[in-house]
């Protein structure tokens, strides 16, 4: 097929789901960005914040910005990402300086440290690794396996080995 096949039939794709808004905060007409996750919901967020929690978008925002053909900025840029809305929400709660970024699972939790590690957010992996020692009684050894894999604080290590003694 044909690159300009493949990207027809993304039109047409993206034509018969058009991409929805995401719920507030990230829903400002004042962004100066778009962040579109996988499944196509719009965030529409502030380049500023997310340069501070990341490197990675840091870096991105520092390439020059699409223009149309009349050499002429076409509003807040766009960015697709591979992660869905649930993960990119996550995600920048994470960033915002909103309440607190509740974690419900460890499935949840998991996604989220893929994600934060993926755009280099340090203070989020932080955050993360204290959350898991709410899950370190119940799940000692997936908690355990996330520490190891991230890298965490040992704390987070000791709690999931206290747990899993409990289990003994």
């Amino acid at each position: 097929m044909s690159s300009q096949t493949g990207s027809h039939a993304a039109d047409i794709e993206q034509a018969a789901n058009p991409a929805t808004d995401a719920p507030a905060p990230f829903n400002k007409p004042t962004a100066d960005l778009i962040l579109r996750s996988s499944d196509g919901v719009r965030f529409r967020v502030r380049k500023a914040i997310l340069a501070e929690a990341s490197p990675i978008f840091e870096d991105m925002f520092t390439l020059p910005a699409p223009r149309n053909s009349d050499n002429l900025a076409i509003g807040p840029p766009v960015v697709d990402m591979t992660e869905d809305s649930r993960t990119v929400h996550g995600l920048l709660r994470l960033c915002y300086p909103i309440s607190e970024t509740p974690i419900r699972t460890l499935d949840e939790a998991s996604i989220l440290l893929d994600a934060v590690r993926k755009y280099s957010m340090d203070g989020a992996l932080n955050y993360l690794g204290q959350r898991l020692i709410v899950f370190a009684d119940a799940e000692p050894l997936r908690v355990y396996a996330l520490a190891i894999r991230y890298e965490l604080q040992e704390e987070i290590l000791k709690a999931s080995a206290k747990g899993f003694l409990t289990y003994i």
